[in-house]
């Protein structure tokens, strides 16, 4: 996780070392983890992007289910919200 004085970032990785796109098993336990964390950081806000629909090639369809369930706490973008609530 980076962080700095003003903000905190979590990177949850679809690509491997040598830029290969993970398979969606594998971003799955990323997912998993970051969901923990988001349990234990329930006093702070989290606004998760469109993880893995840019570089990596994966439909929101896709990647989106994997974040529902996910507390009031973490913002999603519009287009997932049809498949997190």
């Amino acid at each position: 996780m980076y962080r700095n004085e003003n903000r905190s970032c979590y990177a949850i990785p679809t690509k491997d070392a040598d830029l290969s796109v993970l398979p969606l098993e594998e971003i799955r336990k990323y997912v998993d983890e970051f969901r923990m964390f988001t349990i234990y950081g329930q006093n702070k806000t989290f606004f998760v992007t469109r993880v893995g629909c840019g570089l990596a090639g994966y439909m929101d369809h896709e990647i989106a289910p994997m974040f529902a369930g996910f507390g009031p706490h973490v913002i999603f973008p519009d287009e997932w919200k049809p498949f997190v609530r």
